[in-house]
């Protein structure tokens, strides 16, 4: 299955829409939706009566040479970058699920540490709509690589 977020939640915007293979999987009455690939694919059809669309396989292009210019616009590599965000939003909610699945068998005085240290941290902010309008995406995007970093290695 392809995931696609249409700018805008607008259907209108299904083309040329960028998407990434998703599974949804069904476990202990929770539905689960995660990509283990990185394949991309980019909308060419799209039907909103059956949800169904013909899609093809996208390649994406190395962004972070071409942004390296200050007048550079990075419009065209918005579909790439929130793409990323999307990834990244999925890695964090998994790491969160699966680390509080293994503290619990660590002693309460280490709980008490980590509980410290990760309250004391920013956690990123993968909403693209709280950042401010003239923001690039390249820098939203290292903004948000950078605080899931220092909470990764601040907190172990």
């Amino acid at each position: 299955m392809i995931g696609v977020h249409f700018e805008k939640n607008s259907n209108s915007n299904a083309l040329d829409a960028v998407g990434i293979e998703i599974e949804i999987i069904k476990k202990n009455n929770i539905t689960i939706i995660e990509s283990n690939t990185n394949r991309r694919y980019r909308v060419q059809d799209y039907n909103s009566t059956t949800n169904f669309c013909t899609a093809v396989p996208f390649e994406d292009e190395d962004s972070i040479p071409l942004l390296k210019d200050p007048q550079e616009s990075d419009q065209r590599y918005k579909d790439l970058l929130m793409s990323e965000v999307f990834e990244l939003k999925n890695t964090w909610f998994l790491y969160n699920k699966k680390i509080n699945s293994v503290l619990v068998i660590l002693p309460q005085e280490i709980l008490n540490r980590y509980d410290m240290v990760a309250k004391s941290l920013q956690p990123p902010v993968f909403d693209m709509g709280k950042y401010p309008t003239d923001s690039k995406f390249i820098d939203i995007f290292d903004e948000i690589t950078y605080k899931m970093a220092q909470y990764y290695f601040s907190v172990f």
